[in-house]
């Protein structure tokens, strides 16, 4: 049993849920609505450890490359196994699997707009989320 078996996304899709609302890009009601959760994290200690305690025991416990070989690193697979692989996605039900990196941020982001408008959050918000959550880069 792996440490990520503990771990209940409800919260988190529920948090992104709640940050990006209907917004299909990043909005000013977005800029906000993030800057509130993070003003958050930074009065309430608890919160603020309960959330780098549930990152970080994701993070530790889940394999990264297929995470991302998804960014764009091209598969080692021929075009007719790509092209197999990218239809039975389109047919099949997700498999979420709890150690793979790649699943969590599916379950996050699944829709190509959440995680458009994640991209979309301006770098100074992930730093300022990083040194409030003690994974300072």
């Amino acid at each position: 049993m792996n440490d990520t078996a503990t771990v209940d996304p409800a919260p988190l899709v529920a948090l992104v849920r709640r940050l990006r609302r209907n917004d299909r890009s990043w909005s000013a009601g977005a800029t906000a609505r993030f800057d509130a959760w993070l003003d958050s994290l930074e009065r309430e200690a608890d919160e603020r450890e309960a959330v780098a305690a549930r990152f970080l025991r994701i993070i530790a416990s889940t394999q990264h490359v297929g995470f991302f070989a998804d960014l764009g690193i091209p598969p080692p697979d021929g075009f007719g196994s790509e092209l197999r692989h990218r239809l039975l996605h389109k047919m099949l039900p997700v498999d979420f699997e709890d150690e793979q990196l790649k699943d969590w941020a599916r379950r996050l982001f699944g829709h190509p707009a959440a995680a458009a408008w994640a991209l979309a959050i301006p770098d100074d918000r992930w730093r300022r989320l990083g040194h409030l959550l003690g994974v300072d880069a």
